[in-house]
């Protein structure tokens, strides 16, 4: 998202995953940034992919892939949350949710 949270954020990741092309910086993430070009975008894309961002844009994201519309709520996002989204065919689910909370109590 350009901001030094989400890029610490992703670099954290990115050491304990190690992804086949690191750490890329994108724009269009920012906390009121449009979701629609980010949703197409992953909708053409076939291998996994991480986001890094902040709310409310990683919460209408995931909305629009998850309902369709960006204004109808379809997880509870906690900022120093994770949530999976898994692609089924046209159709997008939440696969798991992880709440700092229940990082903690590992």
């Amino acid at each position: 998202s350009g901001k030094a949270r989400a890029e610490q954020t992703a670099a954290l990741f990115a050491y304990a995953l190690s992804p086949p092309d690191g750490v890329v910086s994108v724009s269009g993430l920012a906390p009121k940034d449009d979701v629609v070009p980010v949703a197409n975008a992953l909708v053409g894309e076939s291998r996994p992919v991480m986001l890094v961002g902040h709310l409310p844009f990683m919460a209408r994201l995931a909305s629009c892939l998850v309902t369709g519309d960006a204004e109808r709520p379809a997880v509870r996002f906690v900022n120093g949350g994770v949530v999976c989204l898994e692609r089924k065919d046209a159709y997008w689910l939440v696969s798991w949710i992880l709440t700092p909370e229940m990082a903690r109590a590992v």
